[in-house]
């Protein structure tokens, strides 16, 4: 196996939160919707993400810590 593929399919099978920041927004992709589900995570009040493995609840979480992180 080459270099790069076995470091992609190391990347692929970790999970997020285990990335550092730059490499998860790198390999991240951003939805339609994205900036709106953002915006109402990052309100006030508790939230319920739900849905099945994989479907990206941890990536929005995520993604709305480091675009509120660096607005600090």
């Amino acid at each position: 196996m080459i270099f790069w593929q076995s470091k992609i399919i190391s990347l692929l099978n970790k999970q997020n939160i285990y990335i550092d920041e730059a490499t998860f927004l790198k390999w991240s992709l951003e939805q339609p919707d994205e900036n709106t589900i953002i915006r109402k995570l990052s309100q006030g009040g508790a939230k319920l993400i739900t849905g099945p493995r994989g479907c990206g609840k941890s990536t929005l979480m995520l993604k709305t810590f480091h675009k509120y992180l660096c607005q600090l």
